[in-house]
């Protein structure tokens, strides 16, 4: 084999192997959303109506 055959094929593979990865990572950061629509509805997320009111009291 030439040299310019082998480094051609590890380009190549490289190549591909960056692409698998990117897809992976996309679907990944994809999904992640899906996952955590939960935590937004939390108690924990968002204070209690009152607890807003008092704030904006306070700020003026």
């Amino acid at each position: 084999m030439d040299v310019s055959h082998i480094l051609v094929g590890g380009l190549t593979a490289i190549s591909i192997a960056l692409l698998v990865w990117i897809e992976i990572r996309s679907r990944r950061n994809a999904a992640a959303p899906e996952q955590t629509p939960a935590l937004v509805d939390s108690n924990e997320a968002q204070p209690a109506p009152q607890e807003r009111d008092r704030t904006r009291q306070r700020r003026q």
